[in-house]
């Protein structure tokens, strides 16, 4: 389960009139996709310019493992189209995005297992190496 929030800031240069979560999809690299019940989000005030709304901790349970990303759209109240930016100095894009990469707990536990195992194998080999030089 992943437990995230969403933070939205208003870096334009006049007041945001508020809006709504008009889609909060995850899709999966297979083509998945999961519509998000983004109803459970509260209506985004408006916002002046640099203030910024945190919405309320959400929680997610993956079905399969892989590449996945989340999509945000969002309606503003004045119905204008509104630029998305990751970072202040990308382009702006129709949708706001992430991607991330979804490993169940289990396979993460392996690779853990299998990470010690390789470093206590090495361990060992330099160990014999020392004492057959020696």
């Amino acid at each position: 389960m992943y437990r995230f929030t969403i933070r939205i800031t208003n870096i334009g240069e006049s007041e945001f009139p508020g809006g709504n979560i008009s889609d909060l999809i995850f899709e999966h690299s297979n083509k998945a996709t999961i519509n998000y019940p983004y109803k459970n989000f509260s209506e985004i005030p408006a916002l002046d310019v640099e203030e910024f709304y945190e919405l309320p901790p959400q929680t997610f349970t993956p079905f399969l493992d892989g590449m996945s990303w989340l999509n945000i759209s969002i309606i503003a109240n004045d119905n204008e189209e509104i630029e998305f930016y990751r970072l202040r100095m990308e382009n702006s894009r129709p949708t706001w995005n992430l991607a991330m990469l979804i490993i169940r707990r289990e396979e993460e536990e392996k690779i853990v297992l299998l990470r010690s195992i390789l470093e206590e194998l090495e361990r060992l080999s330099s160990l014999l190496e020392e004492k057959s030089v020696g």
